[in-house]
């Protein structure tokens, strides 16, 4: 028998003295070796000699088995294994291992568990696990009751993660390891118990699982260990698993994951800090933080919070996510654009739980009062509005006075401060003195452009079915607040011209939508858009009258937004509606399908109050289809007729096509790159897109047109949109 470990060089026995560790005896010399009789004593060294170097060669998939069976009953030094592969494919070497593999202190260079399934013990203590040649790739293999104690498993190779797949770790002793780079996914047993990670240092680590189910943890301890960029992703914490004293920095929740039974130390707020990368981009915002696009679902991120018991844990999570807010990345530019995002966070952050915390209240505060600017409380959150408008200074009550006109009938304190302001307080006298009042008691809504010091008064019930019915004001004024020289300032009564009426309506933007779809401004589009499929019979024909008022209601804002158009008979009528503005099957059909999408654009333009001075007839167009595309993903998103995964096809077509008929009027006025975005969230030419048209329709109502014209263009876009 030889030691083909040893370059073929054939030692006898020695001893080695206690102060020398087995692993410093990789690559040194040896000498003053005493024998014994037995050629299976192992060898015992006594001294060192840097002049006569000894390399113990690396064991390979060839070589293993004899070494495991002639050479390490008898020579337990630690050893380098380079290639190592356990299972049953055909490039596995040694393969198919059916005996222990118990190792301590020994190196690993691209060790690999392809379907290695036995019942036989693996501890593999203080090793060092490396990829080199190429990622680590471990799956369907049984790891139950293995001991990993104090090794490091570095998976990094080529700036990629290395993969534990559809391996059985319960059981299994992790403590004080090192593991790096490291995806475990389980999409077998979906589930690991019993498991002890504690004391391990970690960096890059992702639990997950790829299934529709969640990869269930019970009884595992994270206790006390260090961590980097440390991912759950769809991971169900069930029961019993510890993170007391767990430093975790980068800690990343998503799709779902649930932390119901997760322990939690008293000073884990401090501890663990929450990764902003889980938020990288628009498709995972949407997801996991807007609950408004998502209201079957809701915002997964939000649903990870509240399974959270420890609720100064909750409380610290939703505050590290109220900072990311405030910085310069994707999830804060999507912010501040975002009117649906705004309004999901409003509703989880107003939950009872963060009650004690003062950076959520103080960001309660500040947020609703800026969503408040433009919105109808009704379909709002608006606790403890009034009181915050109490606190503010009078001067600053101008900011917000579509909000508070709508407070003010309930409210007679905050009625009193907003009309001791100047000039409210002249036009209420002015009113009061002048003009017919119904009722003594009812409130006068008083809105005052501080520009051109001239107000729009609307008595109470003009006002009140304006906001509740879109019914267009009978009644109004128009009062100029008019200094003159040498004397004090007067209130006159000016003739309601629609210039001036546009000019007040113009600071507050939704008090001109209300206004604009009163008048039914897109119904000849809705109609338009119907017009063309005359062949429908009976059934047909009375279904798409029903979808066809309903959506005019809908845009006047007399119906709700319940019903949903996502039945296979309904998104067939849709198509056969539709189709005729985007049929492409050949080149007549094509300049047919433009020439309809034109008429259509000229058809929104003209019935658009847009000033011929401001505007070119491009720049009209332009406002026209960008309103009618944002329109269509508007509708047919979840806020309106779709559901979630589930939207009806036509209408998506028709604003996809309707991107591209934007540059004839007017080239290059879309970035090519937001356009591509667009028309591939709406309908997509690859399998990975996230298809999402309240995406689609949050972009176009972000989007900024460069340049001062540009400026005045999204401004018209903003005032006319029929669906804000």
């Amino acid at each position: 028998m030889s030691d083909i470990s040893v370059n073929a060089l054939s030692l006898p026995t020695a001893t080695l003295p206690g102060n020398i560790q087995p692993e410093s005896l990789s690559g040194v010399a040896v000498n003053n070796i005493s024998t014994s009789p037995s050629s299976n004593t192992p060898l015992v060294i006594n001294t060192l000699d840097a002049d006569n170097i000894i390399e113990l060669e690396p064991i390979t998939g060839e070589t293993f088995v004899d070494y495991m069976h002639n050479v390490r009953p008898h020579d337990q030094r630690p050893r380098t294994f380079r290639g190592l592969g356990f299972g049953y494919e055909r490039d596995c070497k040694p393969g198919a291992f059916y005996e222990p593999l118990i190792f301590n202190g020994d190196n690993f260079s691209d060790l690999n568990f392809r379907g290695h399934s036995t019942n036989y013990r693996i501890e593999m203590k203080n090793c060092i696990i490396t990829a080199e040649q190429d990622q680590l790739i471990w799956y369907g293999s049984n790891f139950k009751n293995s001991c990993w104690e104090g090794t490091t498993i570095d998976g990094s190779c080529k700036g990629q993660q290395s993969t534990i797949r559809d391996c059985e770790l319960s059981q299994a002793e992790m403590s004080g390891c090192k593991l790096k780079d490291i995806h475990i996914v389980d999409n077998a047993s979906c589930q690991i118990e019993q498991t002890n990670f504690s004391n391990c240092e970690l960096e890059n680590i992702t639990f997950s699982n790829n299934l529709s189910s969640q990869y269930t943890f019970r009884n595992i301890s994270f206790r006390d260990i260090q961590a980097g960029k440390f991912a759950l992703e769809r991971v169900n914490c069930r029961e019993n698993v510890d993170f007391t004293n767990a430093k975790i920095d980068k800690f990343s929740l998503s799709e779902g994951t649930k932390l119901t039974g997760a322990i939690f130390g008293n000073d884990a707020p401090d501890l663990i800090k929450l990764d902003p990368e889980m938020f990288y981009g628009i498709t995972q915002i949407d997801r996991h933080l807007n609950s408004i696009n998502n209201p079957d679902t809701g915002a997964l991120f939000f649903n990870t919070l509240a399974s959270i018991n420890n609720n100064a844990v909750r409380c610290a999570f939703a505050e590290q996510l109220v900072a990311m807010l405030d910085g310069d990345g994707v999830l804060a530019e999507t912010y501040k654009n975002s009117p649906s995002l705004k309004l999901s966070f409003i509703r989880e952050m107003t939950n009872n739980c963060y009650t004690n915390s003062e950076i959520i209240k103080n960001f309660i505060d500040r947020e609703l009062l800026n969503h408040s600017r433009n919105a109808l409380l009704s379909d709002s959150p608006h606790a403890d509005l009034t009181e915050l408008f109490m606190k503010l200074k009078q001067e600053e009550l101008f900011d917000y006075q579509f909000p508070i006109n709508q407070l003010i009938t309930a409210h007679p304190e905050l009625r009193d401060k907003f009309y001791q302001q100047t000039p409210i307080k002249d036009f209420v006298s002015y009113i009061e003195k002048e003009m017919m009042i119904e009722d003594d008691d009812a409130p006068h809504h008083i809105f005052y452009n501080r520009e051109n010091k001239t107000a729009l008064y609307l008595p109470a019930n003009d006002f009140r079915d304006l906001i509740r019915s879109s019914q267009t004001p009978e009644r109004y004024a128009l009062l100029r607040y008019q200094p003159e020289p040498g004397e004090e300032k007067t209130v006159t009564d000016i003739p309601a011209a629609m210039t001036d009426l546009s000019s007040v309506l113009e600071d507050f933007p939704k008090l001109h939508s209300l206004w604009s779809r009163s008048g039914g401004i897109m119904t000849p589009v809705i109609r338009f858009l119907f017009s063309h499929a005359p062949g429908l019979e009976n059934q047909p024909k009375n279904r798409a009258a029903e979808i066809e008022n309903h959506m005019i209601s809908l845009l006047m804002r007399k119906v709700d937004a319940s019903a949903k158009l996502t039945t296979g008979a309904d998104e067939s009528l849709l198509s056969e509606i539709l189709v005729p503005f985007y049929l492409a099957e050949n080149e007549d059909d094509r300049n047919k399908a433009k020439a309809l999408r034109g008429q259509l654009i000229e058809l929104a333009q003209h019935r658009l109050p847009l000033s011929r001075k401001k505007f070119s007839d491009a720049e009209q167009k332009i406002i026209a289809g960008m309103i009618i595309i944002r329109m269509l993903a508007d509708l047919f998103s979840t806020r309106f007729y779709a559901e979630e995964e589930k939207s009806a096809y036509a209408p998506r077509q028709l604003a996809r096509c309707l991107i591209d008929d934007l540059n004839t009027f007017w080239p290059g006025i879309i970035n090519p790159a937001d356009a591509d975005e667009w028309k591939e969230r709406l309908v997509p030419q690859l399998s990975e897109t996230y298809t999402c048209s309240a995406i689609v329709a949050g972009m176009v109502a972000s989007y900024k047109i460069p340049g001062e014209q540009g400026a005045e263009i999204n401004q018209a876009i903003k005032l006319h949109y029929p669906l804000i």
